[in-house]
């Protein structure tokens, strides 16, 4: 009987990495040219991400600092980015017992421990790469791949695939990382982090998560802050377990929307979205601008056999009117934040969670609520990965 497994065995000890394939990775990493201990200052240009196109959305200023593996963080300050929350924040960390990611105020989401220490290594060049992987072997399949890269397999122990190093070797520079991030039970997260340039100033290090691309130009460099600067933020210091999504209260600032309102039969609400939503983009865009964010969807009715719905755009300002695409606003203040991640069909539980939670915590309603869109099925084809916040304005 074991000539009949022989065939198997030998397929996958063909598969399995070698001894000297081991050491051919560990030598790549361990002439990274990365940084452990630095801080870097510089702009920070805000695109969103289509299946068709990258458009541009605003720009700001950011800060990477890291101490090794004791803590680090990278901050985008983006005025003008107004579906970030408020302040148009981005805040990515570790430290402090834990791990965080922020989108303004709103968005909160818990990855596992190494997660954000591994993302923060890719930033700062991967010096750091030993002390958040456990093994690494090279990967002759994996592409696309500059001329002359090769590339790495790191396992972590949260990642089930690995993460991937795209190394270039007479530089000994990383040129991509692609990190998984684990948001909860059986979800990732898959980042894409690409550097032009020695770390320095004139280097660039763009990052693609989900349908945001965040382009970094490097101004300053220095050394980083130590390891007692990173701790958990305030809010997330009294929580054991936290889980994603979560329900909480954010505090929103107004937004101007370009938008149409129509009635339209339940049945049909999708393929309404599908035309309408294309259609005030290219209005938006035949203005000179580009939207401030995701599309979104507010309800004016409850829903039966026909809903009263609002499609649109957040935008920068007011803009033209035509018969059918109209300026508005979303509301400012305090907001019930939600999130829903599967398939639309199934957001029904959603929102009766946010509504119980909304009872329990005896607090009322002002005026219509409304869904955020922010994955693109287009460039995620796995519904159950697509990510919905739900907000309903509360007084």
């Amino acid at each position: 009987m074991i000539h009949a497994f022989a065939p198997i065995l030998s397929a996958l000890l063909c598969v399995l990495p070698s001894p000297e394939e081991d050491r051919g990775a560990e030598k790549l990493l361990d002439g990274l040219n990365g940084l452990r201990d630095v801080a870097i200052e510089g702009e920070v240009r805000a695109f969103w991400r289509t299946q068709h196109d990258v458009t541009p959305l605003a720009k700001g200023t950011f800060t990477i600092e890291t101490h090794g593996s004791k803590g680090g963080r990278l901050r985008m300050e983006i005025p003008g980015l107004g579906s970030a929350g408020k302040g148009g924040f981005f805040e990515t960390g570790f430290g402090g017992g834990g791990s965080w990611d922020l989108m303004g105020t709103t968005g909160t989401m818990s990855y596992d421990d190494t997660g954000i220490p591994r993302l923060l290594c890719a930033l700062t060049g991967g010096a750091a790469w030993r002390e958040h992987w456990k093994d690494a072997a090279l990967d002759a399949k994996a592409a696309p791949l500059p001329a002359g890269a090769s590339a790495v397999r790191l396992s972590p122990s949260a990642a089930p695939d690995g993460d991937l190093f795209v190394i270039d070797a007479p530089s000994s520079k990383l040129v991509e990382a692609r990190i998984q991030l684990a948001m909860g039970k059986n979800r990732t997260l898959n980042v894409s982090v690409r550097h032009e340039g020695a770390l320095g100033r004139g280097a660039t290090i763009t990052i693609d998560r989900e349908h945001y691309r965040f382009v970094l130009a490097v101004e300053t460099l220095g050394a980083g802050p130590g390891p007692d600067a990173f701790n958990l933020p305030s809010f997330m210091q009294d929580r054991k377990e936290p889980t994603f999504p979560m329900t909480e209260i954010v505090t929103l600032d107004e937004v101007h929307t370009a938008h149409v309102r129509k009635r339209v039969r339940m049945a049909e609400i999708s393929k309404e979205m599908a035309t309408l939503l294309p259609a005030v983009m290219n209005h938006v865009r035949a203005q000179g601008v580009q939207p401030a964010g995701p599309p979104y969807s507010r309800y004016w009715s409850m829903p039966g056999e026909e809903i009263d719905v609002e499609v649109g755009f957040p935008v920068a300002r007011p803009l033209p009117e035509t018969d059918t695409i109209k300026a508005g606003k979303l509301p400012g203040g305090r907001t019930i934040s939600t999130w829903h991640v599967g398939p639309y069909h199934e957001m029904g539980r959603t929102w009766q969670s946010a509504m119980a939670w909304m009872t329990e915590n005896k607090l009322t309603g002002r005026g219509a609520p409304w869904e955020v869109y922010w994955t693109d099925p287009g460039l995620e084809p796995d519904s159950s990965k697509w990510r919905t916040q739900i907000l309903l304005p509360v007084q």
